[in-house]
């Protein structure tokens, strides 16, 4: 591993542990400083995975002042990665937050799928939460669907790890 990626894998895990301490200023303050550099030094892969956890973190600070359409870009660009997955999951979750179900339901499910083939189980089981998050959210009735249902248990086996969002808080 590089330096500079050494740099910026310091920057992310300093800024998940202010997420976990609460401190969402601090965090997003460090992934901007990554995403500015991740962007001079010219490395994609970094400045897509940056770029989605500044855009969780403003989400999770109930801001929207980010780029939606950059988000949609990398899950175009790198749709068989784990930032594909990531920027699908923060996607889904704008759109929740926006009221935009249907679009929020779309990018969830293909949240779902790309975890699933990737092998992410985490990101599975987030994505399963968020689905069913979205189908109580819209009232349905009758009965959920499998990927809601199957949810209670994929994440009974998936231990919360401290490697990024995998769940979004409600207030």
């Amino acid at each position: 591993m590089t330096e500079r990626r050494k740099h910026l894998e310091f920057l992310r895990k300093t800024a998940r542990d202010a997420i976990w301490a609460g401190d969402y200023e601090r965090a997003l303050s460090l992934y901007e400083d990554g995403l500015a550099l991740a962007r001079s030094w010219k490395d994609r892969d970094l400045e897509d995975l940056f770029t989605c956890n500044r855009a969780t973190t403003l989400l999770e600070m109930d801001r929207q002042d980010f780029d939606l359409s950059a988000l949609k870009e990398i899950l175009l660009r790198s749709p068989a990665s784990p930032n594909g997955v990531l920027a699908a999951y923060a996607s889904a979750h704008a759109h929740e937050v926006r009221g935009e179900t249907s679009r929020a339901t779309f990018y969830a499910q293909t949240a779902l799928q790309k975890s699933r083939d990737l092998g992410l189980e985490e990101w599975t089981a987030a994505s399963m939460n968020l689905l069913a998050n979205l189908v109580v959210g819209k009232g349905s009735r009758g009965k959920a669907p499998s990927s809601a249902t199957t949810w209670v248990t994929a994440t009974s086996r998936w231990t919360a790890s401290r490697s990024g969002f995998p769940t979004s808080r409600r207030r």
